[in-house]
C-alpha cells in the first residue's frame, strides 16, 4: 500500500471519529482486558489538547488542497484521466468527488460510490480507490502532498484517528474475552473456591481475580469495597490468585483462611492490605490480623489446612484453563451474559454495576 493510501486510511478513521476526543480509560495488562499507554502515546495525546479544532479551519485546508491540484494538472493529463480527490468531509462521513474529465474509469466510480454510501467501512475503500489504476503516479504524489500538508495543519486529525482505531481494537478485544468468559461460567461461578461478598442470592455476578501485592488489584478492590453496599443485587466472588512471588501466595494463603472467620475478618484485612503502599508478606499479615481481632491460632490452623490448600489450587487451575495471565481480571455476568470489566476509577465501576441487567 503506497504511503498516500496509509495516510489516507488513517484520515478517513479520524474522520469517522466522534466530534470531540475520545475519552481514554485507565488502561491496564492485557490479561485485564486492555492494554497500557505508553509515554510516547501519552505526549502525543497531551499535544493534542492544544492543536487547532476549528472545523472552518480543517475546511479552508481541504478546499486549499484541491484547488491546488486541479491547477497542477496539465491539460493533456486530464484529457487522458480523471482528475479525482479523495475529501474527508468535517461531519464525519467521507466522500469521493471527481472532477468532470474525459475519462471512464467505472471501476474507481464504483469504489467512490460504494465509499460514499458506506462511510463506515470507507477507510479500506479510499485507499483502495486511491491506489486504482485512474491515478498516475504524479496524481497520487499531489493527492499525498495535500494529505501531508493537511496533518501538518491540523494534527488533531491524526491524533483523532489513532484515539479511533484504539478505541475500536479495545472493544473488539473486549468482545472476544467476553465471548470466551461464557464459556466458562459454570466454573467461575463455583461458591466452594471463592471468597463470597455481597448478596448470596445476587442475581449480577462479579468475578474478581486479584493478586494481594499488585498495585491495581489494591485500587479496584478498594474501590469495590467502598461502593459494594449500592447495589443489593450484586454476588462478589473473589478469587485471590498470586502470581508475584512466594509473598503473594503466602498472602492469598492468609485471606482464604481469614474469611473461613467470616467475611467482615476477611474484608477488614483485605482493605488494610489495599490501603497500603508496603509489599505484603507473611510476618506482617500475621502481625495486622492480630491488629484487627482475628482469631490468630484458627488462623493459623486454616492457613495449614488441606481445605484451603485445596481452594488456592483450584483457582490457579481456573486461571490456567482460561488463559488469565495477569492481575486484576473481572468478569460480570447479567441477564444479557459476560462482560469484562476494565479496573478504572470508582464512577467506571459505578456505571459498569448500574448497567447491569438483573
Amino acid at each position: 500500500m503506497s504511503k498516500a493510501s496509509v495516510i489516507l486510511a488513517l484520515l478517513t478513521t479520524a474522520a469517522m471519529a466522534s466530534p470531540t476526543a475520545v475519552k481514554q480509560p485507565e488502561v491496564l495488562p492485557l490479561g485485564t482486558a486492555a492494554t497500557y499507554t505508553s509515554k510516547e502515546d501519552k505526549a502525543i495525546l497531551d499535544n493534542a489538547k492544544t492543536a487547532p479544532t476549528e472545523a472552518d479551519k480543517s475546511k479552508e485546508t481541504i478546499n486549499d488542497a484541491k484547488t491546488s491540484l486541479e491547477q497542477s494538472a496539465k491539460p493533456d493529463e486530464q484529457k487522458a484521466d480523471s482528475t479525482k480527490v479523495a475529501s474527508i468531509a468535517i461531519d464525519g462521513t467521507v466522500k469521493m468527488t471527481e472532477e468532470k474529465a474525459a475519462s471512464d474509469d467505472k471501476d474507481f466510480e464504483a469504489k467512490a460510490l460504494e465509499v460514499g454510501e458506506s462511510s463506515h467501512h470507507g477507510e479500506m475503500k479510499v485507499a483502495e480507490a486511491v491506489t486504482s489504476s485512474s491515478l498516475s503516479p504524479a496524481q497520487q504524489a499531489d493527492i499525498e502532498k495535500i494529505m501531508i500538508n493537511l496533518i501538518e495543519k491540523n494534527p488533531e486529525i491524526l491524533v483523532k484517528a489513532i484515539q479511533n482505531y484504539s478505541e475500536q481494537q479495545q472493544k473488539e478485544m473486549l468482545k472476544k474475552e467476553a465471548e470466551k468468559m461464557s464459556k466458562f461460567k459454570d466454573d467461575l461461578l463455583i461458591d466452594n473456591t471463592a471468597i463470597i461478598g455481597g448478596n448470596p442470592n445476587g442475581a449480577v455476578k462479579l468475578v474478581v481475580f486479584a493478586d494481594p501485592n499488585c498495585p491495581h488489584c489494591r485500587h479496584f478492590e478498594a474501590n469495590l469495597s467502598e461502593i459494594k453496599g449500592l447495589y443489593s443485587n450484586l454476588k462478589i466472588y473473589l478469587r485471590p490468585w498470586p502470581i508475584m512471588g512466594k509473598e503473594s501466595a503466602d498472602v492469598v494463603t492468609g485471606l482464604m483462611a481469614a474469611a473461613k472467620q467470616g467475611y467482615d475478618k476477611y474484608d477488614s484485612i483485605a482493605m488494610r492490605i489495599a490501603s497500603s503502599n508496603e509489599k505484603m508478606d507473611k510476618p506482617k499479615f500475621l502481625k495486622l490480623s492480630k491488629e484487627l481481632g482475628l482469631d490468630t491460632k484458627k488462623l493459623q490452623k486454616a492457613m495449614d489446612s488441606e481445605e484451603v490448600r485445596k481452594e488456592i489450587k483450584s483457582n490457579h487451575e481456573l486461571a490456567v484453563k482460561i488463559g488469565l495471565d495477569a492481575t486484576p481480571t473481572i468478569v460480570m455476568f447479567d441477564a444479557e451474559g459476560a462482560h469484562i470489566i476494565i479496573p478504572g476509577d470508582k464512577e467506571s465501576l459505578k456505571k459498569s454495576l448500574t448497567d447491569a441487567k438483573a
